[in-house]
């Protein structure tokens, strides 16, 4: 995962997600975002959107009035450094029962191993829904 600038989200993509806007009582599912969205008022207080076909996990998150997006490309990660979650949502989304991520471990070498190599959580990202 990286940060990433509005300007660099493909808006064409097609997502799975939700976001949640700061005049809302509980966040909307959302299959598409637009550039606007970041532009207007109610904003986005959190939204998490995956695009399936291209693997493109995205994370928004409004601090202190200022847009943290985190970006990961999902395809090509290690499989013995990944871990995919299902969680029960606590979100109000109708239809949906869990939400699913990836968590990935980062390889590092452990001082209290002796110096081999252990695997540590390094971050996670969203991947779409199970619905009901």
């Amino acid at each position: 995962m990286k940060r990433v600038e509005i300007d660099e989200i493909d808006f064409d993509l097609e997502y799975e997600g939700y976001v949640w806007y700061s005049n809302q009582q509980y966040p909307e599912i959302r299959s598409t975002i637009r550039k606007s969205d970041f532009m207007t008022m109610p904003f986005i207080i959190e939204g998490n959107l995956f695009a399936k076909n291209e693997r493109i996990s995205i994370s928004i998150k409004n601090v202190d009035g200022e847009y943290l997006i985190m970006q990961g490309d999902l395809s090509g990660l290690p499989g013995d450094q990944i871990t995919e979650l299902e969680y029960i949502t606590t979100h109000k989304l109708p239809g949906i029962s869990k939400v699913k991520l990836v968590r990935f471990w980062d390889e590092v070498e452990d001082e209290f191993c002796e110096g081999m190599k252990t695997l540590k959580p390094s971050w996670k990202a969203f991947k779409g829904f199970v619905k009901k």
